[in-house]
């Protein structure tokens, strides 16, 4: 579990009851769509699903484009490890 997630759920226990089940029913909607969004995926023809997957890799190249922090974990010493068995 995330620090985010954990952080959430120790936040809404401190909430009435009622709003607690009201944040557990909207996570649970939540991940059925995604659920239901895969599978619609899968059932779409093959250039269908290329479409879409080129569509998301646009997005996360622009992502990566204006988010220089990945950048910084690729910088630093080049370790290698070698398996020496005799």
């Amino acid at each position: 579990m995330t620090t985010l997630l954990e952080q959430a759920i120790t936040a809404a226990s401190a909430l009435p009851q009622a709003e607690q089940d009201e944040i557990a029913h909207d996570i649970f909607r939540r991940l059925e769509a995604r659920k239901k969004s895969r599978r619609s995926l899968l059932k779409m023809s093959l250039e269908q699903r290329r479409q879409i997957l080129a569509q998301q890799a646009e997005k996360m190249v622009e992502h990566y484009q204006q988010n220089p922090e990945w950048k910084e974990l690729g910088v630093g010493d080049i370790i290698e490890y070698h398996n020496e068995t005799k």
